[in-house]
């Protein structure tokens, strides 16, 4: 990857916030603040602080992006930023990305073009508002050129731009509004993406979760003693919500996960079926309202919708490696910061954890210090990798 020479940082806001040029530095994400970076070989980078789920929020981000610096929209990349406490929303939902996100970006990307043009005229002795941008090249009306990258080094250097930092008018968008494919649909439909389980650990020791077969429920009672003799078995780790399978092979763990007997104590809805919810709901909705004075006709319809699952379409899955006093998570997280939480409270401080709110493909890193309440385990210390269905997977193990 080429080194970012030109880096801007707007601070998050609902507005159109004021951007402002900083120092690259190791970790990019410092608090409250969004950041875009022109490398030197024209590329754009910028962070998006929230989670690709499918909605298409990295095409809008990258579309905002191009839109005020005059670039093809596939020049820019986008990266899913570092979770951390100090960011104020990573949760993804509520339709909020956008709303919470198209300011800072607007903001940064017309504060990156103006510098951009501000160093071209110092470097031709032209006046900056003569010039003219596009396509990632920024042009003199004698026919000069220069492009983004060539420019970025001296475009940080600039202590006041001189032409306008404002984002340009709705009136004036090429890209933004326009019918536009997926930065990211031609990965995801070649097999391209990379899942967390695509991952390569070295001695990742697959893991599965045996699950109760209600809501809620817990084990009661479990018999390993045929699943613990059988090939390539690690460990068998009973959870209180379910049994996990180590083994050295995904077909070893589901063999083993398949020997268990397991007795469950059933959720607290157990008994509830969707007859019984459609009946509530029915009693719920109370007498037909009289319809006003003179209707002579009125139209009655009643709508049953079913209950969906809130789940992702690919295998729910997480790979883990615990170091020493670190470990490392990757999974796909709606909220990063509750996949923070429930790594510490595997017996982790929150010091130090960093799990970016990767797309379901490519998923998040946490940094884990674990306290003396870490969980003694049988099984050893290599890596886990795990494989769900369901769409709460603990940070070390989950469904099969």
């Amino acid at each position: 990857m080429a080194s970012p020479t030109l880096m801007i940082a707007a601070r998050l806001g609902l507005d159109v916030p004021e951007a402002e040029a900083a120092e690259p530095s190791e970790g990019a994400t410092t608090a409250l603040s969004l950041y875009l970076a022109v490398q030197d070989d024209g590329r754009v980078v910028t962070t998006l602080p929230r989670t690709e789920m499918g909605q298409g929020i990295t095409t809008a981000v990258a579309m905002l992006v191009a839109e005020e610096l005059d670039l093809a929209l596939d020049k820019v990349d986008v990266r899913s930023a570092d979770a951390d406490p100090r960011w104020v929303i990573q949760l993804t939902g509520l339709s909020s990305t956008m709303r919470f996100l198209t300011g800072p970006l607007r903001a940064a990307a017309a504060e990156a073009r103006a510098r951009l043009i501000t160093a071209a005229a110092l470097r031709w002795r032209v006046l900056a508002h003569t010039l003219t941008t596009s396509h990632g090249v920024v042009s003199a009306p004698d026919g000069r050129q220069a492009g983004y990258g060539e420019l970025a080094e001296d475009a940080a250097r600039v202590l006041l731009p001189a032409v306008s930092t404002q984002p340009r008018p709705v009136s004036r968008f090429k890209l933004v509004g326009q019918p536009t494919g997926r930065i990211d649909a031609r990965d995801i439909v070649t097999g391209a993406a990379r899942y967390a389980l695509d991952l390569d650990i070295p001695e990742a020791l697959p893991t599965v979760v045996a699950r109760p077969p209600t809501l809620r429920g817990t084990v009661q009672s479990v018999d390993d003693a045929s699943a613990r003799t059988m090939p390539g078995v690690v460990a068998v780790v009973p959870l209180g919500t379910g049994v996990a399978v180590v083994a050295r092979t995904f077909g070893q763990a589901l063999a083993a996960r398949a020997a268990l007997r397991i007795t469950w104590t059933p959720g607290p809805a157990s008994a509830l079926s969707d007859a019984d919810i459609q009946a509530r709901l029915r009693d719920g909705i109370g007498p037909r309202p009289l319809p006003p004075l003179f209707t002579t006709r009125t139209l009655e319809g009643r709508f049953d919708f079913p209950y969906l699952a809130h789940a992702a379409m690919e295998t729910q899955s997480c790979t883990a490696r615990v170091q020493g006093e670190q470990a490392e998570v990757w999974l796909g997280a709606q909220d990063p910061k509750y996949a923070q939480r429930e790594v510490a409270r595997a017996g982790a401080s929150l010091a130090g954890i960093t799990a970016p709110p990767f797309p379901p493909w490519s998923s998040p890193t946490a940094s884990v210090t674990p306290s003396p309440r870490w969980p003694a385990r049988s099984c050893p210390r290599s890596p886990a990798r795990s494989s769900s269905r369901s769409p709460r997977s603990s940070p070390t193990a989950s469904d099969g």
